[in-house]
């Protein structure tokens, strides 16, 4: 399958003077074991899937609101429905170039920026949204802003929390698995890596074989322009997990945002089913 939609998944808009998404570098909520709220990523930019978060709260006060509103630790994304049948991931966006983010939990069946008739666009539910990011920018830029209130947080982390625990979710069977430039096995399928001469980038699902199961497109996006450089955010694939129990795969894209001071988009997910 071909993605027809190449729209980043962005939980709300984004401020910034020349150009939005994500800046490289910026928290976002990944790592490898538990989640403990908005996080940096190394070598690369976008969003994060939820794990073992270092405490970022003094260079995004984020973190502190969201750890908070889930009880003091967050869920340890990335999961899976008792089903398989949707993933769950945390997603954190910086606001402009700043280090403050808002925070939502991604809901979805297929790839998150897909909109054809082999994925569906991800459900985001909003913990920090745009006007709470907002109010703690302001304040750390000095002035005088009202502090997000913290019931509503709390309530929206019970409502996600509650959301999880209907589905069932839990964490995927196996570790991150990062991906490469060769095939990457996973249990009885793979994981191959092709990039075209538009640096679009395809992620192809193989069975033990090396036949095709499904594949995805994702191509390199535009995301405005800094000075005289335009801001062009390359596909880059990073890791993938493996429930062989729930029969599912799910991968993690990020991206390479260009020259400095580019932006760029949030990380993109896809959950595949497997033989």
């Amino acid at each position: 399958m071909k993605r027809t939609d190449l729209a980043g998944l962005a939980l709300l808009a984004v401020l910034g003077a020349t150009s939005c998404g994500r800046k490289p570098g910026t928290p976002g909520t990944g790592s490898d074991t538990g989640s403990e709220g908005p996080s940096a990523h190394a070598g690369g930019s976008g969003s994060g899937v939820g794990s073992s978060a270092p405490d970022r709260v003094a260079s995004n006060p984020t973190a502190a609101l969201v750890k908070d509103a889930f009880g003091g630790k967050l869920p340890a994304f990335p999961l899976l429905a008792s089903d398989g049948n949707t993933a769950a991931v945390g997603i954190a966006s910086p606001v402009g170039r700043s280090t403050v983010s808002t925070y939502g939990v991604a809901i979805f069946s297929g790839w998150t920026a897909a909109s054809d008739a082999w994925g569906t666009s991800a459900q985001v539910t909003p913990v920090v949204d745009q006007a709470m990011a907002t109010m703690l920018l302001d304040s750390a830029m000095g002035e005088d802003a009202p502090a997000p209130d913290r019931e509503t947080l709390k309530a929206r982390a019970t409502a996600v929390t509650k959301r999880l625990a209907e589905g069932g979710f839990s964490p995927f069977e196996g570790p991150a698995v990062t991906l490469g430039a060769n095939d990457t096995p996973l249990g009885t399928v793979k994981l191959r890596i092709t990039h075209d001469h538009d640096a679009a980038l395809t992620v192809h699902l193989l069975d033990a074989s090396g036949n095709e199961l499904s594949s995805n497109t994702i191509a390199q996006q535009v995301m405005g322009h800094v000075a005289d450089h335009e801001c062009v955010s390359t596909p880059v694939a990073r890791r993938a997990w493996l429930d062989t129990k729930r029969k599912r795969v799910l991968v993690e894209i990020e991206w390479n945002a260009g020259p400095e001071m580019c932006n760029a988009p949030d990380s993109e997910y896809g959950l595949w089913p497997i033989p």
